[in-house]
């Protein structure tokens, strides 16, 4: 993302899809327009340009009022737009003079003049120009004399979601991480340097990290206890954190105060984050240090439990099938669920086809059709090993395999179970008697066994298990419907990274859990697949 602190240095990009606002937070309702402003953006051929302002607008026209505090400062702000996409980040200065500007002049001056604006998308409730007087009616009614298109983010989209910065403002400041998060769509974070502190946690065996946050405006969540993960150096740490005054020990001035659990080392002089996870008590004056630690004790462990419980509940949710598989590259190993055509991974073959990788190793029960599933991989030359159970009705895996352009592993379809469920057992190898006497059984152990000789089989793993299942939750929970369930369930625990695509995604928590047939601890990323053809491999009809 290109940053530009005034329009001195900004050049128009091509078919520019402008929004405007302060965007404080980030929040999932900014989140709906600039992702709009995305679709728009590619769909025209084009560069999203968000249009913001420094300082806060309400800090210079209301310079007596000291209650605003803001979500995100401007550096937090920089890194989620970064993280989302956006190509261009456009700062004007706020000023009394900036404020005076009519809606009029703030629309040819600089969306039509500087930005040379093509698409302008807004929300419904989206102010601007002196007094807030702009609007979206005035837009449309006007459109004609801008040269830009309009598309308005409507008020039963954004009421929808149910959110607002003043929303997440008051939960903060009542201390209800969860709503905050929910409307977020992430943990609220801060972050500061270590400072010097008086080491009084250190002397009753809880060692702190004294936080100085250097915005003065940046909102702090109500004083008390929190279960928060604290990151340094891009390593996260289990923790828990104290806001407030620390009355047991006369403090006079409100503090910020981590202890890292599970960590040894110094950390003055370097920047910490802090992502809040749960509110845990009000701050209290404790009659002495040692209740005090008695009760850091009680913190710490309900700390664990929550943060452990989270983890197990983090949302995996990626936009599409091409974020889901950015990552595999050149070489790697997969392994891909279904059974003939049945329950295959339709929107990850079709990303990965789209970006042609080579040299791949895949695992999987059968290659599809000449023209479907991993028929399609064989077709492009992308493969160059299969451990498969059976060819199947595929006749270019049946060419490359008689021809040798392809290196087939062939396993009875049971073993080839076994080896993907010992992979995601930690079973190295295993001992069968299927094979035994036949081709399958060359290069390997054989073992006698109670008068009979069964040969050694070692697990399968792979870099990445794509499986498809019929519903999801955003945990990765997963449901598998009818024959999916033979080979898909086994891989997904497999793979060092798996990625599940799932016909409907629900909220966490929404599966009936005896309904489950893979533990979300097994996926990594989970998404919602755009359509699926389902064809049946060979039809049989009868009369």
């Amino acid at each position: 993302m290109k940053i530009y602190q005034g329009l001195t240095d900004f050049h128009p990009p091509k078919n520019a899809v402008v929004t405007s606002g302060t965007f404080d937070g980030v929040h999932l309702g900014h989140q709906k327009i600039l992702n709009r402003l995305q679709e728009l953006a590619q769909s025209k051929g084009g560069e999203t340009v968000l249009l913001t302002y420094w300082p806060h607008p309400r800090l210079v026209l209301q310079p007596k009022n000291n209650t605003l505090r803001l979500l995100s400062t401007f550096s937090e702000k920089v890194s989620i737009l970064t993280e989302m996409g956006i190509d261009h980040l456009l700062v004007l200065p706020f000023t009394e003079e900036f404020s005076q500007m009519s809606s009029e002049e703030f629309i040819g001056k600089i969306l039509v003049d500087k930005i040379q604006t093509k698409t302008l998308v807004i929300g419904y409730d989206h102010r601007f120009g002196k007094n807030r007087e702009g609007s979206f009616e005035y837009l449309q009614s006007h459109s004609h004399l801008f040269g830009f298109e309009l598309e308005e983010i409507s008020r039963q989209d954004v009421d929808e979601l149910g959110v607002s910065s003043t929303k997440i403002r008051i939960a903060l400041a009542e201390g209800d991480i969860h709503t905050a998060s929910k409307y977020l769509g992430r943990s609220y974070s801060l972050s500061g340097l270590v400072v010097q502190g008086q080491q009084i946690g250190r002397s009753i065996g809880f060692p702190t990290a004294n936080i100085q946050v250097e915005d003065p405006y940046k909102l702090l969540p109500r004083d008390g206890a929190y279960a928060v993960y604290a990151e340094v150096n891009g390593l996260r740490y289990k923790a828990m954190l104290n806001i407030g005054d620390r009355p047991t020990v006369a403090g006079d001035q409100k503090t910020i105060e981590a202890h890292l659990i599970d960590f040894q080392g110094d950390l003055y002089g370097q920047e910490l984050t802090i992502y809040f996870e749960a509110f845990l008590r009000e701050e209290k004056k404790f009659a002495s240090l040692d209740d005090l630690k008695n009760q850091l004790m009680l913190d710490r462990e309900q700390a664990i439990f929550i943060l452990y419980k989270r983890k197990a509940m983090i949302n995996k949710t990626v936009k599409n099938a091409e974020e889901a598989v950015k990552d595999i590259q050149d070489g790697a190993t997969l392994m891909m669920g279904g059974f003939g055509l049945s329950g295959i991974p339709e929107n990850c073959i079709a990303a990965l086809l789209k970006r042609k990788i080579q040299n791949l190793t895949i695992v999987s029960n059968n290659a599809g059709v000449d023209d479907f599933g991993i028929g399609l991989f064989l077709k492009e030359r992308m493969v160059k090993k299969m451990i498969s159970s059976y060819v199947g009705e595929n006749d270019e895996f049946e060419r490359q395999l008689l021809s040798g352009e392809l290196d087939v592993e062939l396993v009875p379809q049971g073993t080839l179970a076994e080896r993907i469920r010992a992979g995601g057992a930690g079973i190295p190898a295993f001992f069968t008697p299927a094979g035994v006497g036949t081709e399958v059984a060359e290069g390997k152990e054989i073992r006698e066994f109670d008068g009979k000789n069964y040969l050694l089989e070692h697990a399968l793993h792979a870099d990445f298990a794509l499986v498809k299942a019929w519903k999801g939750d955003t945990a990765g929970n997963l449901i598998f419907k009818g024959t999916a369930r033979n080979f898909n369930p086994l891989m997904a625990t497999a793979g060092k990274i798996t990625i599940a695509e799932v016909e409907e995604l629900v909220p966490a928590g929404s599966l009936d859990p005896n309904a489950i047939h893979t533990p979300g601890i097994y996926v990594q990323r989970i998404f919602q697949g755009d359509s699926y053809e389902k064809r049946i491999e060979q039809r049989t009809v009868s009369v």
